[in-house]
């Protein structure tokens, strides 16, 4: 008898009719009390090699779907996100599945990284693209009830800020969009007199300057990218093959959407502090299980964590204006460890008292929060061990620039 584990060992009937494969006859009992169980038949054999030949399928196409995907973006953002807007892109083909999806928030720390080209680009790789800009606001409703576009909305801080009638609506389907029964009640005919209930639920592609603000932070899947030379730009806008990528998509979805659909119905979702970021995130699961899991499922698990840490990243921020503060009201250009955890405890308005479980910043946790911004300790030549102000001040010109206006 092979051991179990081992490649060659059978599948039991109840592992096969678990896997929707086919049922094994029962064992036999013989004389001694030992079984005899029946070798599987041809036709069972046969639909057991059929089923590994489209699961590599499916797996391959989707891989050529991802290197393509690497053709267009790789000079714009990381790997990690190549795969997560991927696994984005199919999902949205797959939207009518899903009972929640999440915004996709193209991110970038300034003008010119390339945000409108690769809006652009997703144009032609989306599913029934809309920008939102081309719409009038009291049919942007309409066309999201009849046709279950994907919007794509430029420059959203701009938008977000003005006032006119699409501003307003552009703000109300960002902010109650992402669940399958989001709806905004509104005045309808011709005299503005009648209520109607509009969806607007449906996938949306938002391009920023910096991290969507608020509430619309925790419901948006951030791609952040860099601004990259002009040659580069240039590329991306003649370069890859965006109409077959969108055939590629459409076929790869239709293809396996049942599979998926059963496969989102029974997926736990990831284990995150952040609950609702972790049922958004459950349809790119589902894509990138049916797509063969493996690494790809790790990386879509190591970007949650990442957005899990988000909030240790403003907590970051908010530690390097007040470390900021305490420099200038000092007046030094060096200050030991214990005077500056003496005067942020002191900050009674900030979380540094109670930091670190109720018992207040420590020199340690201290460090923690400024690693990630290039920030060490140092001795000065009374080698007690502090910070130098000029230690902080690329981390503060970069995520603090409010401090240096005139």
């Amino acid at each position: 008898m092979p051991k179990p584990g081992h490649r060659d060992a059978r599948p039991t009937s109840a592992a096969l009719t678990a896997s929707g494969g086919p049922q094994l006859p029962p064992a036999e009992s013989t004389n001694n009390g030992a079984t005899n169980t029946a070798p599987p038949s041809p036709a069972e054999i046969a639909t057991h090699s059929r089923r590994d030949c489209r699961d590599s399928r499916v797996v391959a196409e989707f891989e050529v779907i991802v290197a393509e995907m690497r053709k267009c973006f790789s000079d714009y953002m990381t790997e990690r996100s190549i795969f997560v807007l991927s696994a984005w892109v199919a999902a949205a083909w797959l939207s009518h599945l899903w009972k929640e999806f999440p915004h996709l928030a193209i991110t970038s720390p300034q003008k010119r990284c390339g945000k409108s080209p690769v809006l652009q680009s997703l144009n032609w790789i989306v599913p029934k693209s809309r920008n939102v800009l081309s719409i009038e606001p009291d049919a942007i409703y309409r066309v999201i009830e009849l046709e279950k576009p994907t919007l794509l909305i430029h420059e959203l801080k701009i938008v977000a800020r003005g006032g006119s009638d699409a501003s307003r609506a552009i703000r109300e389907i960002l902010t109650a969009g992402v669940a399958k029964g989001d709806t905004m009640t509104r005045l309808v005919g011709e005299h503005r007199d009648e209520l109607r209930r509009c969806p607007v639920y449906c996938p949306k592609i938002i391009a920023t300057k910096g991290e969507p603000d608020g509430d619309l932070a925790d419901i948006c899947l951030p791609i952040p990218m860099s601004r990259k030379p002009k040659s580069v730009v240039g590329r991306l806008r003649a370069g890859g093959s965006t109409a077959d990528l969108y055939d590629r998509f459409e076929k790869w979805t239709k293809e396996n959407g049942k599979a998926i659909a059963k496969i989102y119905d029974h997926l736990e979702p990831f284990a995150m502090e952040d609950e609702c970021m972790a049922n958004l995130l459950r349809p790119l699961q589902a894509v990138l299980t049916a797509a063969g899991g493996g690494r790809m499922l790790e990386i879509l698990r190591e970007y949650a964590d990442s957005l899990d840490n988000r909030e240790e990243g403003e907590l970051g921020v908010r530690l390097l204006a007040a470390c900021r503060e305490i420099f200038d009201a000092k007046g030094d250009r060096f200050l030991p460890t214990k005077v500056l955890i003496t005067e942020l405890r002191a900050r009674t308005d900030e979380p540094w008292q109670h930091h670190s479980h109720g018992r207040g910043i420590t020199p340690e946790s201290l460090g923690l929060l400024l690693r990630p911004f290039g920030v060490l300790p140092e001795r000065n030549s009374s080698q007690t061990r502090g910070y130098f102000a000029y230690d902080f001040q690329q981390a503060w010109d970069r995520y603090l620039p409010s401090f240096f206006k005139k």
